[in-house]
């Protein structure tokens, strides 16, 4: 389901530096940063109302003239409380992002904050270990990037959704 479908083509910048980078939008959910390639994204939106909020992580939305699949991230990495973190989170007015799949169906990942334009400088991205994936629920996230936080100058670990 989280197979991202996006050109390869027109991924790559050059930044002021003549260094390769992917233009991408962060966010993060709980205690994870996740990366996004602009080029993947349809539109971000402020979370409409989801219908039938499921306990597997997956439910709908009603857009315009479509019915959306959404995808709680927050399921999927196993940080469910009793109460489905679908219905929280659009009651708190989260954002929607869309995307599409590999066999372009349309569907929205839920954040809790809004997404961050940034460019990951390519030789900052690595493969993640198929052991580490398995154990941590991230069996959808192939490649992460390690990026320096200018604050805490601390490495910062942004999981890349889709493919590089």
């Amino acid at each position: 389901m989280l197979n991202l479908f996006s050109p390869r083509q027109r991924l790559f910048n050059k930044t002021d530096s003549a260094q390769a980078s992917l233009r991408a939008i962060i966010f993060s959910i709980r205690d994870y940063w996740f990366a996004l390639p602009i080029e993947a994204v349809i539109k971000i939106l402020p979370c409409p109302p989801i219908n039938s909020p499921s306990k597997e992580g997956i439910s709908i939305v009603d857009l315009e003239d479509r019915t959306i699949t959404v995808v709680d991230l927050l399921y999927k990495l196993g940080h469910l409380e009793e109460e489905s973190q679908i219905e929280k989170t659009c009651v708190l007015q989260r954002f929607l992002i869309l995307t599409m799949t590999q066999t372009e169906e349309i569907f929205g990942l839920l954040v809790e904050h809004s997404p961050t334009l940034i460019d990951i400088p390519l030789n900052t991205i690595r493969t993640v270990p198929l052991s580490y994936r398995q154990v941590i629920e991230l069996n959808f996230v192939k490649q992460m990037a390690i990026l320096t936080d200018t604050q805490e100058q601390q490495p910062l670990k942004v999981f890349l959704l889709g493919t590089v």
